[in-house]
């Protein structure tokens, strides 16, 4: 394992793998892994080995991922993968991020503004560099503040961890704030500055805006046929619509006879991998 955040600290230390794929030659396109709320790596061996055998190196996260750190954890291991992808025979200009549920983590990553970056970095030894290389932003069932799925119970549990300075109930706080339309967070004056603070950190804020700090990664998202209780469906089916309001590519693919942890079943897995495979080489054939 590597530490890629709190390095001194043997409690809060956090860590990460690098697995190589068998086939294909170095650099390797690379995926890293971000977990759902309460899930652990091997959660994930199907999803892992159906990506390695395709030809993808895969950064994995280790131990139990509890949603109070995952966004940071996220931001932390992205940053230390730019510093220390040619060490490990990663090529950068072919790297995905993949989230299982909180697809927030990789709208935050692809979307987000260097504001956002140095608070989520504070505890991290690596910084994020002034170009990020993420090509594509990967979801499955993902979780994005969509007002069609967000007063669900994971969106009261995720949400309060994030109220800095908020007073109020966390479900008033949650329904004060997707009671206004995401566009417009940024200039409404509803918005006292502790709940803009919290629509800040959220992938809907900088959907819209108008002077992204660079250039805006594709997404896919994946979602299941199967009615979900964790996340449901509706998540995925407006974030994709906001994102193309945005200017920002995105595909959307319904993963049939599928609910929320199916990706750790082999043919499930598989499937999933083929979909990202394709969105992959799309990508990558028309880098420049």
């Amino acid at each position: 394992d590597i530490a890629y955040s709190n390095l001194d600290n043997p409690v809060t230390k956090r860590t990460l793998s690098i697995l190589h794929p068998e086939s294909g030659s170095p650099p390797y396109p690379v995926i890293l892994l971000t977990y759902a709320h309460e899930s652990r790596a091997s959660d994930y061996t199907a999803m892992v080995e159906a990506l390695l055998s395709r030809g993808y190196a895969v950064v994995q996260l280790g131990g139990s991922r509890e949603n109070v750190g995952a966004w940071d954890d996220g931001f932390c291991a992205w940053a230390w993968l730019e510093a220390n992808a040619a060490s490990y025979d990663l090529d950068m200009n072919r790297a995905l991020v993949f989230n299982h549920g909180i697809g927030i983590v990789g709208g935050l990553l692809g979307l987000g503004d260097k504001a956002l970056w140095t608070e989520m970095l504070k505890y991290c030894p690596s910084p994020m560099p002034s170009t990020v290389h993420i090509k594509g932003v990967v979801t499955y069932n993902g979780w994005f503040l969509i007002p069609e799925g967000s007063l669900t119970w994971f969106g009261y549990f995720v949400l309060p961890t994030r109220m800095t300075d908020i007073k109020e109930d966390p479900q008033v706080a949650v329904a004060r704030l997707v009671e206004i339309p995401y566009d417009e967070w940024r200039t409404t004056d509803q918005l006292d500055e502790p709940m803009r603070h919290l629509a800040s950190q959220l992938p809907l804020y900088y959907v819209s805006d108008p002077n992204p700090s660079g250039e805006r990664p594709a997404f896919l998202l994946l979602y299941s046929d199967a009615e979900n209780v964790e996340i449901p469906s509706s998540e995925s089916l407006a974030f994709a619509p906001a994102l193309e309001k945005g200017g920002i590519p995105v595909q959307l693919q319904e993963i049939s006879s599928s609910d929320f942890w199916s990706l750790k079943e082999l043919e499930i897995a598989a499937r999933i991998a083929d979909a990202i495979d394709v969105f992959a080489q799309q990508l990558f054939a028309a880098a420049p």
